[in-house]
C-alpha cells in the first residue's frame, strides 16, 4: 500500500480532482445514511464553497483514488467575529472503510495540526457519530457534548397529538400571530434576528463552545445562509409573534430538494420569557401540519437535539421521535493535541 498525504486547494478538488473527491464524499454519505441519494454534482461544489472560510484541506491517495481526508475550518479575516474567535477552528476528517487501522488517520491529524502549529489557533472542535471516530478523537482531546440525531417516520404517524397542539394558538389570553416564511427577506431577518442571537448563545453555551458571537454579525449569518437554502431546501420557518409584533419563537426546516422524502428541521427556539405557554408545541405541530398538507412525499423528519435540552427531547418524545446516532463533539488543544501526535 502505497499513500501518499498532501494538501489540496479547492480549485484541484473542483476541476482535476472533482470525480475523486466526489466519489470520495459519496461513499461517506452513504455510509452515514445508506438510504440518501448519491450527491449531485451541485451539492458537491457547495461543499467546496469557501466564500464564508478559510479551509485547508489535506487527502491521502492511494495513486489517483482519495481514501482519506482531514480539512480544517477557519475564520476568514473579514468575518465580523474573526478578532474575538480567530483563535478557534473545527476539523473534520473521514477515512474509507477498507483502509482503516492503518495509520492513515492518525497520518491525515499530523499533518493537518502541523498545518496550523504556528498559527493563533490553539483550540479545534470535531464531532464523531461512530465508535471509531469517537476512539480516534478521544486520544486528541475530550468530549463537550453530547448530541442526539432524531428521526420521524410519517408512515403510520398518529396525528391526533398534532391536532390537538394546533389549539394552543386559540386558548384564551394567547394573543398571538401566526406567520409562514419561505423566504429569507430583509425584512424577516429583522425580525428573527433578536432572538436568534439570544438562542445561538444559549446554545453555544449548552454546548461548551468558547466562540463569542456578536449580535451585530447575526444578520449577516442569515444572509450568508441565503444562497445554500434557496438552492437546496424548500424553506419553512414559521413565526409566532406577541400582540406587538415581538418574534417570541420560531421553527424553520425544509425539504431536502435532494432526498425530497426528507425534511429536515432545525431550529426551534422559544424567547425564555415565554417559555412554559405551549408555544414549542404549537411551532412543531404547525410545521408538521404544514407537511401533511402540502408535502405528501416527505416520509421523514430528521432533526437535532443536544441531550441537556430536556424541554425539546420531551417534546420530540411525545411527538414519536427516536434516537437514530448519537452525535459526540470534542475539544482538542492545538498544543496537546501535537504532544499526543508525537509531532
Amino acid at each position: 500500500m502505497n499513500i501518499q498525504i498532501r494538501k489540496v486547494e479547492n480549485e484541484e478538488l473542483r476541476t482535476t480532482l472533482f470525480s475523486q473527491y466526489k466519489a470520495h464524499v459519496t461513499m461517506m454519505l452513504h455510509e452515514t445514511e445508506p438510504e440518501m441519494k448519491p450527491i449531485s454534482d451541485e451539492m458537491a461544489m457547495q461543499w467546496l464553497d469557501d466564500k464564508y472560510d478559510v479551509s485547508i484541506r489535506n487527502y491521502a491517495f492511494e495513486g489517483e483514488k482519495i481514501v482519506g481526508d482531514a480539512e480544517i475550518y477557519l475564520r476568514k479575516p473579514d468575518d465580523p467575529e474573526y478578532e474575538l474567535n480567530k483563535g478557534l477552528g473545527y476539523i473534520f476528517g473521514y477515512v474509507e472503510p477498507e483502509y482503516r487501522n492503518r495509520g492513515i488517520g492518525t497520518s491525515l491529524a499530523k499533518k493537518a495540526f502541523l498545518d496550523i502549529k504556528d498559527s493563533c489557533v490553539h483550540t479545534i472542535s470535531s464531532h464523531s457519530r461512530s465508535e471509531e471516530g469517537n476512539g480516534f478523537l478521544q486520544k486528541l482531546g475530550s468530549p463537550s457534548s453530547v448530541f442526539s440525531d432524531m428521526r420521524l417516520e410519517l408512515d403510520g404517524f398518529d396525528w391526533n397529538i398534532v391536532d390537538e397542539w394546533l389549539k394552543i394558538a386559540k386558548r384564551p389570553g394567547n394573543n398571538w400571530k401566526i406567520e409562514l416564511h419561505t423566504k429569507i427577506t430583509d425584512q424577516f431577518i429583522d425580525d428573527v434576528s433578536d432572538l436568534s442571537f439570544a438562542t445561538t448563545v444559549e446554545f453555544k453555551k449548552m454546548n461548551n463552545q468558547e466562540t463569542i458571537d456578536l449580535r451585530e454579525a447575526e444578520k449577516k449569518k442569515w444572509q450568508d445562509s441565503r444562497e445554500f437554502l434557496e438552492k437546496f431546501r424548500q424553506y419553512r420557518c414559521f413565526l409566532v409573534k406577541d400582540a406587538d409584533g415581538v418574534v417570541i419563537g420560531f421553527t424553520e426546516g425544509g425539504v431536502d430538494n435532494e432526498n425530497p422524502y426528507r425534511f429536515i428541521q432545525y431550529v426551534t427556539a422559544v424567547d425564555a420569557g415565554h417559555r412554559g405557554s405551549g408555544i414549542g408545541k404549537l411551532l412543531k405541530a404547525l410545521m408538521l401540519d404544514h407537511i401533511r398538507q402540502n408535502n405528501p412525499q416527505v416520509k421523514m423528519i430528521t432533526t437535532g437535539n443536544n441531550d441537556l435540552n430536556a424541554p425539546m427531547l420531551g417534546i420530540n418524545s411525545k411527538l414519536g421521535f427516536k434516537k437514530h446516532k448519537t452525535q459526540i463533539s470534542y475539544k482538542i488543544r492545538v498544543e496537546e493535541a501535537l504532544k499526543r501526535l508525537e509531532v
